[in-house]
C-alpha cells in the first residue's frame, strides 16, 4: 500500500490509495461519513486494473489528519465488529 496526496486545501484533501480497491475505499469512506466535521467524501475508482482507489473529503472544520485517521479507525472498528459476528455465526452453526 501506498498513499499519494493528489490535492490539499484548508478544509479538503484528494488522496490515492495504491494497491487496493473501492472495498478498503469505501470502509474509509463510510467511516468517514459519520463524523459530523465531515461535510462529504466520496471514492473513486478509476480503472479497476490500476488498483487503486482515489478518496476526496470535504470537512466543515477541524484538523484534516486528525479526522482521516479518526476515520480510519472507525472503518478499523467496523471491520473488528464483523469478524465478531462472522466468528459468532460460525459458533453457532458448529
Amino acid at each position: 500500500m501506498r498513499i499519494e496526496i493528489i490535492s490539499k486545501g484548508k478544509n479538503s484533501i484528494k488522496f490515492k490509495i495504491w494497491n487496493e480497491d473501492l472495498t478498503l475505499g469505501n470502509l474509509i469512506r463510510e467511516g468517514l461519513m459519520v463524523d459530523e466535521r465531515v461535510i462529504g467524501a466520496g471514492v473513486v475508482e478509476i480503472h479497476p486494473l490500476e488498483r487503486s482507489v482515489t478518496i476526496h473529503v470535504a470537512l466543515k472544520s477541524g484538523d484534516l489528519k486528525t479526522i482521516i485517521c479518526d476515520g480510519a479507525r472507525k472503518a478499523e472498528e467496523l471491520l473488528r465488529k464483523i469478524r465478531g459476528e462472522v466468528e459468532k455465526a460460525l459458533k453457532e452453526t458448529s
